[in-house]
């Protein structure tokens, strides 16, 4: 794996322990933290922090159990701005909003949640079924073998469904052709299917509440998607933490805060770390 620069480390220390974390600069008030450091860390290109959160996953020997779950989620603006974004429905309210739409390939083993790595949908792009089918290339490179893969029923499309058919990726039993999805003749599902609808919901949630992907003031398409990036590596460090503590991750994030806790970065420091 390619060194960790040293800004990344502080940019993830910085995002896990600032009250609010939606710019470098936000993160860089009132705390121990240079902006310049944090701003550079944004110059990592996004293969390079869904690396991280690979490492993190596969520390969690989730290779080769667990389950992969695809998702979407809508990032809002008040305007579109110097992004060039477009208004977007909203799935979960219904409405329109400026944003750009994040497809999301999480992991959990129905305990623990690992977010892995997304591709953004702008409204340029053909289409979010392309960059899903993208990601589960991704995964499958990166050597996963789940034990299903689950998905919103919009994404239970042929061409989906046929690659999954042809790698041999199973969809949790009980479900049937459109079936890995969350929802269906039950609704939102029980089970083992609710648990893993949890599982994405609080995700995004932790994500949007404590780790920028709400309000964030960053107006380069590159700045803002390693912003968002960096914040699935904290996710996942979080994570770790909270479960050896025995904590929830929203106090673990707390502890954080109130400087009772440290972001414990030794599930990445085995990776050689460069000075810049």
């Amino acid at each position: 794996m390619k060194r960790i620069p040293r800004p990344v480390l502080r940019a993830l220390e910085a995002l896990a322990q600032s009250p609010i974390n939606t710019s470098a600069l936000a993160m860089a008030e009132g705390q121990d933290f240079a902006h310049d450091t944090l701003y550079r860390a944004l110059g990592q290109p996004l293969a390079f922090f869904f690396e991280l959160s690979l490492k993190l996953c596969r520390d969690l020997g989730g290779l080769e159990r667990g389950y992969l779950i695809l998702d979407d989620v809508l990032i809002q603006r008040y305007r579109s701005g110097r992004l060039g974004l477009r208004k977007m429905r909203d799935t979960a309210t219904g409405g329109w909003a400026y944003g750009l739409s994040l497809v999301v390939l999480a992991w959990t083993d129905g305990k623990r949640r690992i977010p892995l790595a997304f591709l953004p949908y702008f409204g340029e792009e053909e289409s979010k079924l392309d960059l899903a089918l993208a990601l589960l290339e991704w995964a499958k490179e990166a050597g996963f073998r789940p034990e299903g893969v689950l998905f919103d029923a919009w994404y239970a499309a042929r061409q989906v469904l046929e690659w999954l058919h042809a790698h041999g990726w199973p969809l949790p039993r009980g479900c049937s052709s459109v079936g890995g999805s969350f929802t269906g003749r039950t609704g939102r599902g029980g089970g083992a299917r609710g648990r893993m609808r949890q599982a994405i919901e609080e995700i995004f949630r932790g994500l949007q509440q404590e780790l920028g992907w709400t309000g964030h003031r960053h107006w380069r398409r590159g700045k803002l998607l390693a912003h968002l990036a960096l914040g699935l590596v904290a996710y996942g460090l979080i994570e770790r933490q909270r479960e050896g503590l025995g904590l929830s991750f929203y106090q673990c994030r707390r502890r954080l805060i109130a400087g009772k806790l440290s972001l414990d970065l030794s599930p990445l420091l085995p990776v050689q770390v460069e000075a810049a």
